[in-house]
């Protein structure tokens, strides 16, 4: 992800349903990671809707992404692990654990 936004890929870009990346993220379970990766570091709305008028965060919710709900929570509130737990992701030199289970 962060080398597709480094390469200038647009975090906010929707496809023909309303959908941003993030949305997408949150519907197949990529990751708490890459959903802070996408908000923090490339610039993603949270609460973006879809055609459907859904945000990512009622995605994970109701397909049971609890990591990444509770990140997208987390990040709406400026939650207090946003920022080391960030730190690690976009700057994980491969030495970090951060985000695995």
């Amino acid at each position: 992800m962060r080398c597709v936004l480094a390469a200038g890929g647009a975090a906010d870009a929707t496809d023909h349903d309303g959908r941003t990346p993030l949305h997408w993220a949150a519907l197949y379970d990529r990751g708490a990671a890459v959903c802070r990766a996408l908000v923090a570091h490339g610039g993603a709305a949270l609460a973006p809707r879809d055609v459907d008028g859904a945000t990512p965060l009622e995605l994970a919710a109701s397909a049971r992404h609890t990591a990444v709900e509770v990140a997208l929570r987390a990040l709406a509130k400026g939650g207090p692990e946003y920022v080391p737990f960030l730190h690690a992701c976009l700057l994980d030199d491969g030495t970090s654990t951060a985000g695995s289970r």
